[in-house]
């Protein structure tokens, strides 16, 4: 997950964009939403840190855990309230 994450970071996430599915599709398959990439992020504070609002929705309502932190000590919620 992280890794289409990172190829697809700065492009913008429209309500059921094709990345808000693939999101989905990774979710349905069992992928661990609580994954660490690089720097220890999370794909909820990813989505948080981009501005991708519809997968921020999509993160939560799955059951993301808001409270993780990567290697800096920033969580979702500091990433959002930056933009």
């Amino acid at each position: 997950m992280h890794l289409y994450w990172r190829s697809r970071s700065a492009a913008p996430h429209n309500e059921g964009s094709l990345h808000e599915n693939v999101v989905r599709i990774f979710l349905d398959n069992g992928c661990d939403i609580n994954c660490r990439g690089y720097g220890q992020w999370t794909p909820l504070i990813n989505s948080s840190n981009y501005g991708h609002l519809c997968i921020t929705k999509l993160l939560l309502d799955r059951g993301a855990k808001v409270n993780l932190q990567n290697d800096k000590g920033d969580t979702a919620l500091i990433k959002a309230a930056r933009k």
